[in-house]
């Protein structure tokens, strides 16, 4: 989170209400008796006295309203007194630092049953699951987390993507189905490869798809290959950014793949790893199996900048077996504790500003 500093500023003082000391005026006796001199003499002096007074009055009050524009400039000590040098604006100024709470990194799961599920495709309205071994596609309403319809598939169907308005799979016969979720139907059918599919990805022209060791590229617009290019003897993940096409082969090896040239422009190995990665802005992100480490690639560089300990923060030996981008976060799920076939997983989120877990 963000640290948020507010400062205030405010320079108090008050101005003081002069006044004067009590006059005191001679009372005269009221009567019919003579006024001598010095009574005369005093009564001038009284009222001399009192016009002096009013006078005074009026230059106070006229002195007490220029004081108020300035009072609030004017310092003061501690029991309220002006200060010896009024000429000097005191100023006081406070800091105060807000942390921001932690943020909440919970989230709400939803469970929804379908006839069968290996991997799964989306848009913002649909998700579709593919089973492969039952060849089965399930497609949900997102808005609902419902089942609304079911469609048959070639058994051993392995991976899905969404593009150009198709959920695309891919076929343990060394096909691809495209599937049009308007229609409810496979729409065309193409032979990649010699039936070890890998992943799926689409760009902004092209259905990449890894078959065997090939990056296989297909035009949506006529269901064809268009290019295929040899990256390792088996290949896993695809993923691509403005940099590339990237691929990993079950060495751990990420190739980059130049879309203009079709063909593979570098090769970064890993210290260990295997077949999933996924690719963010300026970066690749190749989990290290039973390493526990995910290392970071630069992919305008080619070069590993950065590896991230997940067993570290996770406290306990960890395998990495998958990985995922959402916004400018990385999740990487792990596994832990595995005992007869069975593992306690979990999915550790990395900040790539910071490559901390």
């Amino acid at each position: 989170g963000q640290l948020e500093e507010t400062w205030h500023s405010r320079a108090d003082g008050h101005g003081t209400d002069p006044s004067s000391d009590p006059i005191d005026v001679a009372v005269f006796e009221q009567g019919n008796q003579p006024m001598g001199k010095n009574r005369l003499a005093a009564i001038i002096a009284a009222a001399a006295a009192i016009v002096v007074v009013i006078i005074g009055l009026v230059v106070i009050t006229d002195d007490d309203d220029d004081a108020s524009d300035v009072a609030d400039d004017v310092p003061e000590t501690e029991d309220g007194a002006p200060a010896e040098d009024t000429a000097t604006t005191s100023t006081t100024s406070t800091t105060t630092t807000t942390q921001q709470p932690e943020p909440d990194w919970s989230f709400d799961i939803t469970y929804i049953d379908v006839d069968a599920a290996d991997t799964v495709a989306s848009n913002e309205d649909f998700a579709w699951v593919v089973g492969g071994a039952e060849g089965k596609l399930s497609t949900i309403d997102l808005a609902t987390n419902t089942v609304v319809s079911t469609a048959d598939l070639p058994a051993g169907s392995q991976q899905a993507w969404y593009a150009f308005g198709s959920v695309w799979i891919g076929n343990d016969d060394g096909s691809l189905a495209r599937f049009d979720p308007d229609a409810g139907e496979i729409i065309a059918t193409i032979e990649v490869g010699d039936g070890r599919p890998g992943w799926l990805e689409a760009d902004s022209d092209s259905v990449w798809h890894v078959n065997g060791g090939d990056a296989v590229r297909i035009d949506p617009a006529s269901n064809t290959v268009v290019a295929r290019i040899p990256v390792a003897d088996l290949g896993g993940g695809i993923h691509f950014n403005a940099d590339g096409v990237f691929v990993r082969d079950l060495a751990g090896t990420v190739h980059r793949i130049d879309p203009a040239t079709d063909t593979v422009a570098a090769s970064v190995p890993t210290p260990s790893g295997a077949l999933t990665m996924i690719a963010g802005p300026g970066a690749v992100w190749a989990p290290g199996g039973d390493s526990g480490l995910v290392f970071r690639i630069d992919s305008a560089t080619d070069t590993i900048v950065s590896e991230i300990d997940v067993s570290a923060a996770v406290g306990t030996p960890v395998t990495l077996v998958g990985s995922h981008t959402a916004g400018d976060t990385v999740f990487v799920r792990y596994a832990k504790a595995c005992e007869e076939g069975f593992c306690t997983d979990g999915i550790a989120r990395i900040d790539p500003l910071t490559d901390e877990v």
